[in-house]
């Protein structure tokens, strides 16, 4: 199962017991307990995705933040305009409350992004609790939503991106980090493609071993591998999250 819902644990949030909660929705569905709540963080009222207690996607819900992003590994995917200023099809895989693509969908508005969301109840759950419903005409027009398992998808099509990305999520399980799957991502990756990938482990010791594995693997597969830290000021031995970021280079579609 690859996709599923997204995000992973932002390591900035910390809630207290002055912190005012709200829960507004709780639904057992096969992959959790969803809950969706209301807190004020830091002067902000703030709209938490969660899943079996994992904070999952979130959205401010003042107006005028309403496409901000909160989470810091969410802002670091902007890297990728940095490197392909041109981008124009992206893939999002695990949509979670529809946070990234939001803002996308307002920042790039020449650009379009396909969204591979595992389950039903969450795309619903957006619309109603997190202002998906609420998308302007041009917005509606440049997204597209995909209720389905990524790998398979990813079989059955061969469509093409600028840009994938991996954030998928089921509770606090990573899904679509097998060796397989990166092949499956260059494949559809158009020539100059960027892959990214929000990965949870620790920096350094035994709690580091997957993230090294993993920068491993895509060395394999990519010409140029970065990784990027979301908190310096996270203890290197304490899980947070990190965005994996493999290119290829323009002209080639990945390693041979």
């Amino acid at each position: 199962m690859l996709s599923g819902i997204s995000s992973g644990i932002p390591s900035v949030i910390c809630y207290n017991g002055n912190m005012q909660k709200k829960v507004i929705h709780t639904e057992n569905t096969p992959y959790g307990l969803i809950e969706i709540e209301d807190r004020m963080i830091y002067g902000d009222m703030i709209r938490f995705l969660m899943v079996d207690g994992n904070p999952e996607s979130a959205m401010y819900l003042d107006d005028e933040k309403k496409y901000d992003l909160l989470f810091p590994y969410m802002q670091r995917f902007s890297y990728a305009f940095v490197c392909r200023p041109e981008i124009r099809n992206t893939l999002l895989i695990g949509g979670g409350a529809f946070s990234y693509p939001k803002y996308y969908l307002e920042h790039h508005r020449r650009s379009r992004i396909t969204v591979i969301e595992l389950s039903q109840t969450v795309i619903d759950l957006s619309k109603k609790y997190f202002r998906l419903d609420e998308l302007d005409i041009e917005q509606k027009s440049n997204l597209r939503i995909v209720c389905e398992d990524a790998f398979t998808w990813l079989k059955d099509t061969d469509e093409k991106f600028d840009w994938i990305i991996n954030d998928a999520f089921i509770g606090d399980q990573m899904q679509g980090r097998q060796p397989s799957f990166l092949m499956e991502v260059v494949s559809h990756l158009n020539p100059g493609g960027i892959y990214m990938e929000n990965h949870v482990s620790a920096r350094s010791g035994f709690g580091a071993r997957s993230l090294y594995r993993r920068e491993k693997q895509m060395q394999e597969y990519f010409d140029s591998v970065t990784k990027i830290i979301c908190d310096e000021d996270v203890s290197r031995f304490r899980r947070q999250n990190f965005v994996l970021t493999g290119i290829l280079q323009e002209g080639t579609d990945g390693k041979d």
